[in-house]
C-alpha cells in the first residue's frame, strides 16, 4: 500500500499537468482524466487500508460476483467520490488527502480545509449533490 507522502506527491504531480492544460476538447478530456485519476489515488488508498461504507466497495465487489446490478456502472466515478467524501468526515488522513486534492487542482475554491469539510457534510446531508448511493 502506498504512503500518504507518494498519494499527496502523485496528486500534485496530476494537479500541475491539470493546471497547465489548455481549454480545447483534447485538453478538457486530459483534465477529467486527471481528476479522476487523482481522485482515485484516494479511493484505493481507502480500499486497501480497509475503509467501507455500507458495504461500498469490498462487500459490493463480492456481490459483483453474482448479482448483476453491481456492474461496472455501479463503480462509477461518482460513487467513488462518494465513499471519499464520507469517510473524509470520519478519517483525518482521507480529509487530509481530499483537502490536498481539491485545493491543488481548485485552488481558492474553499477558504480552509474545515470549510471543504463543512460543504461535504452539507453535500452529502442534503440528499441531493450524489445522484448515486451504497
Amino acid at each position: 500500500m502506498e504512503n500518504i507522502n507518494t498519494i499527496t506527491e502523485k496528486i500534485t504531480e496530476l494537479a500541475l499537468k491539470h493546471k497547465a492544460a489548455g481549454n480545447n476538447i483534447d485538453d478538457l478530456e486530459e483534465t477529467s482524466w486527471l481528476e479522476k485519476e487523482a481522485l482515485m489515488f484516494i479511493a484505493e488508498f481507502c480500499e486497501k487500508s480497509g475503509m467501507n461504507v455500507n458495504g461500498f466497495p469490498h462487500d459490493k465487489r463480492v456481490l459483483a460476483q453474482t448479482d448483476d446490478y453491481y456492474d461496472d456502472d455501479y463503480f462509477c466515478l461518482e460513487r467513488f467520490q462518494l465513499y471519499v467524501d464520507t469517510i473524509s468526515l470520519e478519517n483525518s488522513m482521507v480529509a487530509d488527502l481530499n483537502w490536498h486534492y481539491v485545493n491543488s487542482f481548485w485552488p481558492g475554491e474553499f477558504e480552509d480545509k474545515s470549510d471543504f469539510l463543512v460543504s461535504i457534510k452539507g453535500r452529502i446531508e442534503s440528499g441531493v449533490f450524489y445522484d448515486v448511493q451504497f
